[in-house]
């Protein structure tokens, strides 16, 4: 290849005056043939890299998960003069498979002639039969793997397509430069990149330190001091920011009490319809704080960042790294804290728990595949797992040349597998492992940033002189007003049970007095249950029926219902029974069980506890017009009650409220 004025593309095409530190390395690397493994912290412009590669040489493919950031990644490839186009499921009209073909065609005949030059492609499009037509004939230039990490089965985001990915690496001709991208990459991660793009890739890794946050860990003891403390901290610093949570439902709650509190808040999750309408507002900052689960992280670029809040624990440090660096992309400075209670680390066990196989899911979807071929959708069902567990068992059977899906999506069993020799365990023992270090990390007394560098594999972690541990800092003081409304708020915790019949929700409303989990209501109910302390104590009756007149409409309620058993007898009805008694309402009988059912915590997939449940109640008194509290002691996925309420509701009953003792953080998920 001539010789490149780099300098002059880069100030008359990206009207930029000069390369960041590595950048023009980087760049001069991959257009002279080699493959680049480019590990840089979130804000360094590894994409200008790729874009400089597509502008000198032409078609650059680029792999990348972040659906939702494509369309605004290719507006700004335009804006520099570049024929750009992606490839992904949203393209087309809506649930329509052949207008979608239709424009993936289009697109692919267009690079085919080499007249695109940028091209970003979901790795999912991999399996496709129009990618695999296309891709022999399409003029590669040069092959980009955008947030790498996930090609890595260590990888904090690891995603099964990703490893198809390999495959196509590995038919490239040598001539042909790969780079692999990422801001988050342990050793472990980065040895298995390079494992899998081939050997002989440099590596590039810039320092990670981003010296203008300030790292801060906030200790609480409670749900309400955890409302109280995140409206504190919004309200106190100047711009606008993310309040990242775990769950949909609580990027929900938290973000109505802080416009309760006036603060200006929206929440943000990938169910939310209308997510373009709080990204515009978010960018033009007509929003003071978006309540986000991580998706607002992989649809928006804002330079202007000026904080970010975690109120619930990360899944890992590299999780953490990654979101925090949403802030001061524009290297201003930028306030970062996390907000934590010791029970937050659970619904990230579940979150590992529900994500990654264990040896048992390969066993149970071999077994399914060794009695007939299934499509993926069927062995979910057949093996009582989530989809996503199947996903990644198949994919892996598939690397592994042990199974075959055919043009029908069946899968056919072709040989006998090791499941010993797939690492299976080990892979899910990495993540139990990276939570106890984020744990870890809350803790830890000395500086906060170079916990994360040392961790993710920097050569040269310095202090940052900026976290709370370099600089003295002054606890957070929370005022008597904030504390007794985040109280009042998260007294009664909403039920997650949105069911529908008829065109409405089977349920009015829904709460608990607690969450299950380190709370003494969940033991005083698991004391009852399961260590033979006798009846539910009044101390839960008398909680309930405060719930019931703090938060229903008592006058209109006619009569208390209650769950039929599974496990526990008749402690459900004897409960209710009191607390209908206080209440000074009939307890109706209303349900029944037209067959026996397993304990729902036996099953790992919502589909199979569905499953279980489907058409298992019956109406057995008149319900008709009724308005009744529907009561039971825990709520874990909230399937039980949505199927009795259906069955209730299909009878005639008027307004339905659920109503339990505890629910399991489960429940939010």
């Amino acid at each position: 290849m001539p010789p490149v004025d780099l300098h002059r593309i880069l100030r008359e095409q990206f009207k930029l005056h000069s390369f960041k530190p590595g950048q023009e390395d980087a760049i001069r690397s991959v257009l002279s043939g080699e493959r680049l493994l480019l590990i840089q912290p979130t804000g360094w412009g590894k994409s200008l890299v790729y874009q400089f590669v597509a502008r000198v040489r032409g078609l650059t493919v680029v792999f990348s998960p972040l659906r939702a950031l494509m369309r605004d990644q290719i507006e700004k490839a335009r804006g520099f003069g570049l024929r750009a186009e992606y490839i992904n499921s949203d393209q087309g009209e809506a649930d329509d498979l052949d207008s979608r073909r239709m424009v993936h065609r289009e697109i692919l005949e267009r690079a085919a002639r080499s007249e695109v030059d940028l091209l970003l492609i979901a790795p999912e499009r991999i399996e496709n039969e129009l990618w695999e037509e296309f891709v022999p004939r399409l003029p590669i230039k040069a092959l980009v793997v955008d947030e790498a990490h996930c090609i890595s089965v260590w990888g904090h985001d690891f995603r099964p397509d990703y490893r198809r990915i390999a495959r196509v690496v590995q038919l490239l001709p040598k001539t042909v430069p790969v780079l692999a991208v990422t801001a988050t990459a342990t050793p472990g991660v980065e040895k298995d990149i390079l494992r899998q793009i081939g050997q002989g890739t440099r590596v590039m890794r810039g320092s990670l330190v981003r010296p203008n946050l300030g790292l801060r860990v906030v200790k609480v003891g409670n749900e309400a001091e955890k409302y109280a403390a995140v409206a504190t901290l919004v309200r106190s610093f100047l711009g606008t920011g993310i309040v990242y949570a775990a769950t949909q439902a609580q990027t929900e709650a938290l973000a109505e009490f802080l416009r309760e509190q006036g603060i200006n808040a929206e929440h943000y999750h990938g169910n939310r319809p209308d997510r373009p309408e709080v990204e515009r507002r978010f960018m033009a900052n007509d929003l003071k704080v978006v309540v986000a689960t991580n998706a607002l992280g992989m649809g928006v670029d804002k330079p202007d960042v000026r904080f970010v809040i975690h109120a619930e624990f990360p899944g890992s440090p590299l999780h953490y790294y990654q979101e925090v660096g949403r802030a001061g992309r524009d290297a201003h400075p930028a306030d970062v804290v996390l907000v934590h209670k010791a029970e937050d680390a659970k619904i990230q066990q579940h979150f590992i728990a529900s994500s990654k196989p264990r040896e048992e899911h390969y066993e149970r979807v071999i077994a399914a595949l060794k009695a007939q071929p299934s499509r993926q959708k069927e062995l979910t069902m057949q093996c009582g797992l989530v989809e996503s567990i199947v996903k990644r068992v198949l994919t892996d059977l598939l690397l592994d040349g042990a199974v075959a899906k055919d043009k029908d999506r069946y899968y056919r069993l072709l040989k006998p597998v090791s499941i010993r020799g797939l690492n299976i365990n080990e892979s899910h023992d990495r993540r139990i492992h990276e939570l106890g270090v984020m744990q870890g990390y809350a803790e830890h007394t000395s500086c906060r940033m170079r916990f994360f560098t040392q961790f993710l594999g920097d050569p040269d972690p310095g202090v940052c002189g900026r976290c709370d541990r370099c600089v003295q800092t002054s606890p957070l003081l929370l005022t008597n007003a904030v504390l007794q409304s985040a109280q009042q708020f998260t007294e009664f915790p909403k039920l997650g049970i949105k069911n529908v019949q008829g065109g409405e929700l089977v349920f009015a409303s829904g709460f608990a007095v607690d969450y299950y989990g380190g709370t003494r209501i969940g033991e005083l109910i698991h004391a009852s249950k399961y260590e033979g302390r006798g009846d539910f104590p009044e101390e839960l009756v008398d909680a309930v029926v405060r719930l019931v007149r703090t938060r229903l409409p008592l006058a209109s309620i006619h009569a208390v219902t209650f769950m039929p058993p599974t496990e526990s007898g008749s402690l459900v009805e004897r409960f209710a029974n009191r607390v209908a008694k206080k209440l000074g309402k009939p307890l109706i009988s209303t349900l029944g069980k037209l067959r026996a059912t397993q304990a729902q915590k036996g099953f790992d997939s919502r589909e199979a506890k569905r499953q279980n449940l489907r058409n298992v109640f019956s109406a057995i008194a008149n319900v008709q017009g009724k308005s009744m509290v529907v009561l039971d002691d825990v709520c874990d996925t909230g399937i039980s009650l949505g199927e009795a309420g259906k069955v209730l509701r299909k009878a005639g009953a008027g307004t339905l409220h659920a109503v339990v003792i505890a629910k399991t953080r489960l429940n939010d998920a």
